[in-house]
């Protein structure tokens, strides 16, 4: 058995000097690190807000790549995009072999049918890899090195993604720098969609108004934010309002909003509304606008749902609203002589029904027809009617008598046909 040599005092003190040094260097490494944190933080909080001014797709795309190289320190980087159902990537902008932003716009290709890349970043936030061949936007390979691959998620699917590799500095990605990216990406793929949306409703909304600008009828385009894009004039005319009343729906007092019974009409029940939270086109919804002067208007209302590319909810809806006043005023007319003329023919003792030849059938049958005959409506039928109208025993028996008369005597029980010189 070997014994142990005790260790000198001058050994043990620089052995604690070691551990102290390395000591000292983990916690200068912490600090340092929660300093990149922090200054990280700052600096992407300002690059936010810069790319938030970008004013097209094509030019967020482009700052984000320069802030990236510039203010983030990121190696040669690029952003792609997926596009027809996955099957394919469209570049944006990225970072040449020399270090220069390079238009990649041009650049498609075609995902083989072992690519799963889109279905990993699904689950995985990013892919990291030490040592595989790195390429150029023209998919040629340029070197060798570590590359990685972070996602940008919309909040429902990935939309695309960003790549990274050390071809330029041959500096490792540390798992800061893969932190970094991530967040980067991150914020870079909810301005990418915020961005989208609002070109989207701006184009949606230019050519709304080429179309319907002088339509009869009134068009509107509301979003789900419930913010409106577009009123033609047609709908100003017919609701008498301004865009701002309409969108707000503030309204002037003594206007109100009714349903085609006079009710008030639930917001909940507009088919805009009901448009954007199920998705599914409205139709033939009937409203009543009562004016402060007392007028009133009716419209008839349809909406349809828009989507954008990819998207399962819509973002707006298009209602068209039809004027229908002059309808529903000689429907009311209509209604109001027919009742009229009922009431004429009632006071004058006579019934009224409708006879359609082809059927041979009654389609109408006063139900005051049960006074003068004892029969109800339902029960009269052609050759009841030609038996008690045509019967020449009747005809003789009843001459001369009026038609209450003749009723009165029927209903006697006296006889059990008539006729009357007033039929």
């Amino acid at each position: 058995m070997r014994d142990t040599q005790p260790t000198s005092p001058d050994t043990e003190i620089a052995q604690l000097r070691t551990r102290q040094q390395e000591l000292e260097q983990q916690v200068a490494e912490q600090e340092a690190l929660l300093k990149g944190i922090h200054q990280f933080q700052r600096d992407l909080h300002t690059i936010e807000r810069e790319l938030s001014q970008a004013s097209t797709f094509d030019d967020l795309c482009k700052r984000a790549v320069e802030l990236g190289r510039e203010r983030l320190g990121f190696d040669r980087f690029s952003i792609w995009f997926a596009i027809e159902n996955y099957t394919k990537i469209q570049g944006s902008y990225g970072v040449d072999e020399q270090g220069d932003l390079r238009d990649e716009r041009s650049q498609v290709h075609t995902l083989s049918s072992d690519n799963f890349i889109f279905q990993r970043l699904h689950k995985e936030s990013s892919l990291y890899s030490t040592k595989m061949p790195l390429l150029d936007d023209t998919r040629t390979e340029v070197g060798q090195g570590e590359h990685l691959c972070v996602s940008l998620w919309n909040g429902e699917a990935v939309i695309g993604y960003l790549s990274m590799d050390n071809l330029l500095s041959r500096n490792p990605i540390t798992l800061f720098i893969q932190e970094k990216a991530r967040l980067y990406a991150l914020s870079l793929a909810h301005l990418v969609t915020q961005l989208r949306i609002q070109e989207a409703q701006a184009e949606q909304a230019t050519l709304f108004h080429r179309m319907f600008s002088v339509a009869r009828d009134g068009i509107s385009l509301r979003t789900k934010e419930d913010k409106v894009l577009f009123m033609n004039e047609s709908l100003k005319r017919i609701l008498r309002l301004t865009q701002e009343e309409f969108e707000s729906r503030q309204y002037p007092p003594g206007y109100r909003v009714c349903n085609q019974y006079g009710a008030p009409f639930p917001i909940t029940q507009l088919p805009s509304r009901v448009c954007l939270e199920t998705g599914e086109a409205q139709r033939d919804v009937i409203q009543q606008i009562v004016h402060p002067n007392g007028e009133v208007t009716w419209v008839s209302m349809g909406a349809e749902p828009i989507f954008l590319a990819g998207e399962s909810s819509p973002y707006a809806a298009v209602t068209c609203y039809t004027d229908i006043t002059a309808q529903k005023v000689a429907e009311m007319e209509i209604k109001n002589r027919e009742e009229l003329y009922r009431k004429a023919i009632r006071t004058m003792g006579s019934i009224v029904y409708q006879y359609d030849f082809r059927k041979e059938a009654y389609t109408f049958m006063d139900a005051n027809i049960g006074e003068l005959l004892g029969y109800h409506a339902e029960e009269v039928t052609p050759q009841l009617l030609a038996s008690l109208s045509f019967a020449p025993e009747i005809q003789g028996e009843m001459k001369g008598l009026t038609t209450l008369e003749a009723s009165q005597l029927f209903r006697s029980g006296k006889v059990e046909m008539w006729q009357s010189d007033e039929s």
